[in-house]
């Protein structure tokens, strides 16, 4: 997917909205928007739990994040994973 047409959903990575952050996060990631990794990678530290979601073991920013960049799968995506 190219850039331009993934920026919607790469500036809904920093909605206010934890839920929105979350669900961002999840489809660029099994998109592999390689533009995003490095707003996604902001979310890496994000462990607030989305409430909405009680029912989901890995309910998370971080968790999402973590997923998204492993899908990702790039060199730079990986390594950002390894500086946790």
């Amino acid at each position: 997917m190219r850039r331009a047409r993934s920026w919607p959903l790469i500036r809904c990575v920093d909605d206010p909205r934890v839920t929105v952050r979350r669900g961002a996060i999840e489809v660029l990631g099994h998109l592999r928007v390689e533009g995003a990794i490095t707003r996604i990678a902001v979310h890496l530290g994000e462990h607030e739990a989305v409430e909405e979601a009680w029912f989901d073991d890995d309910s998370t920013p971080s968790q999402a994040a973590t997923r998204a960049l492993e899908a990702i799968g790039s060199t730079e995506a990986l390594a950002l994973l390894t500086q946790e």
